[in-house]
């Protein structure tokens, strides 16, 4: 389960920590209010290429990052992140964050441990369910 999503420098977004909580949550607002800013930050951290033009004006780079909740996970995760070298989660919690720069450099992490966008995009797969309602772009569906 997602726990927190932090933003920084990502399209209009300058700094921006979303804590969520067990059960539903729910994500509504106007035309404008950034719902899709927040999708977007998201699909970047599960491995969506990254786009450099969404760097916020101003800034030289965009990290996102999310925090999961791994209690219940039934994907053998441990087994996954020693495969592949990563640090294991500590206190149930898998830290993904992807970090890109104007210049193209493009970096993700696992648990702190840098690793490949093919490393991260299984991982992170295994750790996310978001239910959709919309007609303009698909979101991520596990």
């Amino acid at each position: 389960m997602l726990t927190t999503l932090r933003i920084k420098n990502l399209a209009l977004v300058a700094d921006l920590t979303l804590e969520l909580w067990p059960g539903c949550n729910v994500i509504t607002g106007e035309t404008g209010a950034g719902k899709s800013i927040i999708i977007g930050a998201l699909n970047l951290v599960l491995g969506e290429r990254a786009d450099r033009t969404l760097i916020r004006a101003g800034a030289d780079s965009c990290a996102v990052e999310a925090v999961f909740d791994v209690t219940k996970l039934r994907a053998p995760l441990a087994t996954m992140l020693e495969e592949h070298g990563l640090e294991p989660c500590e206190e149930n919690q898998l830290v993904l964050k992807r970090v890109f720069t104007a210049a193209g450099a493009n970096r993700q992490f696992v648990n702190g441990s840098p690793t490949t966008l093919a490393t991260l995009a299984p991982l992170a797969r295994d750790s996310w369910t978001c239910t959709a309602r919309t007609t303009t772009s698909p979101s991520c569906t596990r």
